[in-house]
């Protein structure tokens, strides 16, 4: 959001506040409303009236009073029950007042109580019937180290909460654990039982769906020991179990809201959300709101807890992952007895790669600056190289065995367009991938994608706009047409035609396709959901960075970082890896004072 957007929603919202109001009172509304917009354009669900008393030099009484004056806030002394008509709402509460646009106030409130229903539900299967399944996971467990001591943890865990949370890093099996978890689910209600998978972008979602095919073949071994896989044949021969939430809550044209809502709940007993970190605040309410939690089983949230938060405003997945369930001792003879419990699993042991990949993300993790110095300088999946073009672009066009080269060779071999050379080609495309700090700035997306692209119709010989290998990068959802932001599409010459094929199997000519963009180098928060054989990291120095500085965080490396599978060459300084590693970024939000989680 621009700063002449937030000053004109500022200025909307100055006009419906009281007239009377004195012009140097006026000029101080402005500003409280400048930060707030400029929050939530941030990504924060409201704003900490603390910050805003640094930032504005009003202490928070005369905040208050002046919000108050102006007729557009209600002042809550405690978490409200129900909402007064006004544009903003001002929780004074005991971890620190908060002000908010109140539609965002309603959306935290919604879900913390929809939340709050589902945690306290218990999944009414036959007892013998789950004890018996979870039986032949633990002799799975004991023979193959798969699910491993904590996957099988997780899955007893979720099998017995409504409402439950898998987090963990690349490699520390999330999928194989949800798998497994999907078979105990069948083996406690049946076969008919009715499942949806989704996630928050296309990408993802073929993503979940492909990898937990791969998952089902992995465990064929399990046979022997009365595992039949039997029971995922009706999931994954309808497309329709697995989707975009966009998708599985019915989009309706023009509208922010949709066909399914609290008034025309979803038929659905489990539910899986992969990559929920990436579900913002108002998808994330509108998704509980349409559950129907006396036919809802289970829902499940996978995702990783570290990663970068969702575009969207909101703090949603990491404060749930957060919380705890107060869990009363009533046979205790002291009254207060209690013990806490997380409704979330966490997995921690990678199974991909305990090498320097892993090393490094968990060094960023902990802020071990010495361990992530070292690996800078030793490494050798890790490389460290100067955040120069013209080292970007040598290292790229210049490397033996080089993959980006390989997959455009891949692409000008492509005769005939089928699911299974798409497959191949998406597999090729996937060796390696640029990712970037912003779009803009001569390291950005777009000066990268000019300067690669050059450089390919040279190597190429190819001069039109349209080549086969040609990648790109949806930029807006297009309901009608299925596409997403950040779906990516390839183009194939099939003969004088163009077609621009998505890893899905669908195809399109290119003019119909909404705004979209080259994609040889895109946005780490862009990336989330993907994965890659080799990652070049592209982080410039500060003074190159221009607004991208501050949107350099821990979080966002670590993103980075885990998007690769066996290299990482990062284009950067340490210095300023180790300033991004300092910077945690924690989005301001009330959603932890609003749970009532107690059983």
């Amino acid at each position: 959001m621009a700063n002449l957007e937030l000053s004109a929603i500022s200025r909307q919202l100055l006009s419906l506040a009281n007239p009377d109001l004195p012009l140097v009172q006026r000029e101080q509304l402005t500003q409280i409303f400048q930060q707030l917009f400029a929050d939530l354009a941030a990504g924060h669900s409201c704003s900490r009236v603390e910050l805003l008393t640094e930032k504005l030099a009003l202490n928070p009484a005369q905040i208050q009073d002046l919000l108050q004056l102006s007729g557009l806030v209600t002042l809550y002394s405690s978490v409200p029950l129900n909402l007064q008509a006004t544009p903003l709402s001002y929780l004074a509460l005991a971890s620190g007042d908060l002000l908010y646009i109140s539609k965002y106030l309603a959306y935290e409130l919604d879900l913390a109580q929809q939340v709050s229903q589902l945690a306290s539900g218990l999944p009414n299967g036959a007892q013998d019937v789950q004890q018996a399944a979870c039986a032949k996971l633990e002799q799975l467990s004991a023979r193959e180290n798969k699910p491993n001591a904590e996957q099988l943890a997780a899955i007893i865990q979720s099998s017995q909460q409504q409402f439950s949370i898998i987090t963990g890093g690349p490699g520390t099996g999330k999928t194989t654990t949800v798998t497994l978890l999907l078979w105990l689910f069948y083996q406690i209600y049946g076969a008919e039982l009715k499942v949806k998978i989704c996630a928050p972008t296309g990408k993802a979602a073929v993503r979940v769906r492909e990898s937990i095919e791969h998952s089902v073949a992995s465990l064929a071994s399990a046979s022997d020991l009365g595992i039949s896989l039997e029971c995922f044949a009706l999931l994954l021969a309808e497309q329709t179990n697995f989707g975009t939430l966009h998708k599985l809550l019915g989009y309706l044209p023009q509208n922010i809201y949709f066909r399914h809502n609290a008034q025309n709940l979803l038929e659905v007993e489990v539910l899986i959300v992969d990559e929920s970190s990436m579900v913002g605040l108002p998808l994330f309410s509108k998704l509980l709101a349409a559950l129907d939690p006396t036919k809802l089983r289970h829902i499940v949230l996978l995702g990783d807890k570290n990663q970068l938060s969702s575009v969207e405003e909101g703090y949603v997945f990491a404060s749930l992952v957060n919380l705890r369930k107060i869990s009363r001792d009533h046979q205790a003879y002291d009254l207060f007895a209690y013990h806490e419990k997380s409704l979330a699993a966490e997995l921690v042991t990678s199974n991909r790669n305990q090498g320097e990949i892993y090393a490094l993300a968990q060094a960023l993790l902990t802020q071990d600056a010495a361990l992530v110095a070292q690996i800078l300088a030793t490494g050798e999946q890790v490389k460290l190289y100067p955040a120069k073009l013209g080292q970007v672009l040598n290292y790229l066009f210049t490397r033996e065995d080089n993959p980006l080269l390989n997959y455009l060779d891949s692409a000008q071999l492509v005769n005939e367009i089928s699911l299974s050379s798409i497959k191949q080609l998406f597999a090729q495309l996937n060796q390696q991938a640029v990712l970037c700090l912003t779009n803009r700035g001569v390291l950005g997306c777009d000066n990268l994608n000019l300067q690669i692209e050059r450089r390919i119709k040279q190597q190429i010989g190819h001069l039109d706009t349209w080549y086969s290998g040609r990648p790109i990068i949806i930029l807006q959802n297009d309901y009608n047409l299925e596409l997403f932001n950040g779906d990516i599409g390839i183009c194939v010459l099939d003969g004088d035609k163009v077609q621009i094929v998505f890893e899905n199997g669908r195809q399109f000519i290119p003019e119909v396709l909404p705004a979209h963009s080259l994609a040889y180098a895109i946005t780490i928060h862009k990336s989330q959901g993907s994965e890659y054989q080799q990652v070049n990291l592209v982080l410039p120095e500060m003074s190159q960075a221009n607004e991208g500085t501050n949107l350099l965080s821990r979080e966002l490396v670590y993103t980075g970082v885990t998007r690769a599978k066996s290299r990482v060459t990062i284009f950067s300084s340490q210095d300023l890896i180790l300033h991004a590693m300092a910077n945690h970024i924690q989005r301001n939000t009330g959603l932890s004072n609003f749970f009532k989680l107690e059983e």
